[in-house]
Parts: C-alpha cells; structure tokens; sequence
C-alpha cells in the first residue's frame, strides 16, 4: 500500500511538458526594418548569458503584442533607441532570428497642456 502511494506521489510530481520556449529580454531598439517587420535589438538583460550585449532580429507578426505606456500599438509606434521588454522565441528554421510575443516600451510623456483659466 505504501509503495503505491510513494508512486502515486511520485508521478504527480513529474513534469507533463517542457519548459517554456518563451525567453524574456530587456535591451534597446538599435534598427527596425519596417517593411520586414523586424527590429535589431541590443540585449542588456536576459536569462541566457549567452545574449548578454549581443544584436539579436527580432521579428514581429500579426501575433505579435506591441505595448507603448500599456496601450496597445503597431510596429511603428516603436523607434531606433527606444528601450524594450520583450517576451519571445526562438525561430525553428532559418537564421538565428527570435519572434515576438510581446513588447513593452516606456516613454516619456510630454507634460499635460496647461488648464485654461476663467477670463482668459
């Protein structure tokens, strides 16, 4: 009886799929290639040290969810020197190229116009 507990246990504690292909990554936008829907991104943070300050391509598709200060924009609402999260994987053939889940970009905001006064 306590053997088939112990498998019971044992078996519900093993992982069903693999881990997640999805990497994240901070760096900043060096060039995009709109027509190609594709943006050089320098990597300043990641989990792989392998992409530590290198150029990577990352493609962005009809999927693909591009956030400018949490609203939802396309392709090039995002520009050359801009700062970006991006959620993505790695391409399955062809040269090393990594596609887009989503983006994040903080930007600056210009300050609000100033209210008009009574009188003025």
């Amino acid at each position: 009886m306590a053997a088939a507990a112990a498998a019971l246990v044992i078996a519900g504690c093993q992982r069903l799929t693999p881990p997640s292909a999805f990497e994240t990554c901070w760096g900043r936008v060096e060039d995009r290639n709109l027509e190609n829907g594709e943006w050089s991104v320098r990597v300043t943070q990641s989990r792989q040290a392998a992409l530590h300050d290198h150029v990577i391509t990352c493609v962005v598709t009809k999927d693909s969810e591009i956030y400018v200060n949490d609203l939802l924009r396309p392709i090039d609402a995002v520009q050359v020197g801009d700062d970006v999260q991006v959620v993505l994987y790695a391409e399955a053939a062809g040269p090393e190229r990594y596609v887009v889940s989503t983006a994040q970009v903080r930007k600056d905001l210009p300050p609000p116009p100033l209210p008009k006064l009574a009188g003025q």
